[in-house]
């Protein structure tokens, strides 16, 4: 068994979350690019740092009307393994 420390924070969808070429991570919301910290992902969700609850994150390229809004955190969001 492996056991994962809990992460807490804000979910959203990991196809969201970007590269720059410099390795930071980022998310494109209706204000623009906003920096993240990735703190873990699994089951298609990254827990970040950087962006609030609401926020809409744009997932893909699609257009602004296709943003999707930030759930409300969880108590306790835990790692998977991949």
């Amino acid at each position: 068994m492996i056991v994962v420390p809990q992460i807490k924070g804000l979910g959203v969808p990991a196809a969201a979350v970007q590269a720059a070429g410099d390795g930071t991570t980022y998310v494109e919301t209706e204000a623009g690019r906003v920096d993240v910290k990735v703190l873990g992902s699994g089951q298609g969700l990254a827990i970040v740092e950087g962006v609030a609850v609401g926020d809409k994150v744009r997932v893909g390229l699609g257009t602004p009307k296709d943003a999707q809004t930030a759930p409300q955190p969880s108590p306790t969001a835990s790692q998977s393994e991949c």
